[in-house]
């Protein structure tokens, strides 16, 4: 089972690369430049996961998140920023966010807050977590953690993907 993402971003740049990095990871993918597009196609296409850029020209990123959560509660948004910001981080959290990458994250960290996010989990960018340096000092995965992340992103739950990898469901998880 193939997920889709809905990217919102008023940059095409942006999204170009989204798209690149996601794509060739497995993901189908649908794009919207705006809230109000954003709004509309999270209707139409029913996306796993909305990537939400929080400065959108038409609407303040907190207003976005509030209307799809609002219009789409169960479905689960991970908020893209570029601003490190620990407190705008925790404010679009305690709003409904499930997550907050920033766009300087690569795209290991942004694939493991995708999984992370998809399996109902919450993820918080490194800088977010009030420790210094950049996405690139985050550990790379073992070979292990690369078989469970292609599993979840396929959509297996984590109990198909402990069987299937012979590993406790709360290895899995972690």
């Amino acid at each position: 089972m193939t997920r889709t993402l809905l990217i919102v971003d008023d940059d095409p740049e942006i999204r170009d690369i989204l798209k690149l990095a996601l794509g060739q990871a497995g993901f189908d993918l649908a794009e919207a430049a705006d809230g109000q597009s954003a709004l509309s196609r999270a209707s139409q296409i029913q996306p796993d996961l909305i990537l939400l850029d929080v400065g959108l020209p038409d609407m303040d990123g907190r207003e976005a998140l509030q209307l799809i959560s609002q219009s789409h509660p169960e479905l689960p948004i991970l908020v893209l920023s570029g601003a490190m910001d620990p407190v705008l981080g925790r404010e679009l959290m305690n709003l409904s966010a499930s997550g907050f990458v920033t766009k300087s994250a690569n795209s290991d960290e942004l694939l493991q807050a995708i999984a992370i996010v998809l399996n109902g989990g919450e993820f918080i960018s490194k800088t977010q977590n009030g420790t210094q340096g950049s996405a690139a000092d985050w550990p790379k995965l073992t070979a292990r953690q690369e078989d469970v992340l292609e599993l979840l992103m396929h959509g297996y739950s984590n109990k198909v993907i402990s069987r299937h990898l012979n590993l406790s469901e709360e290895t899995t998880k972690n």
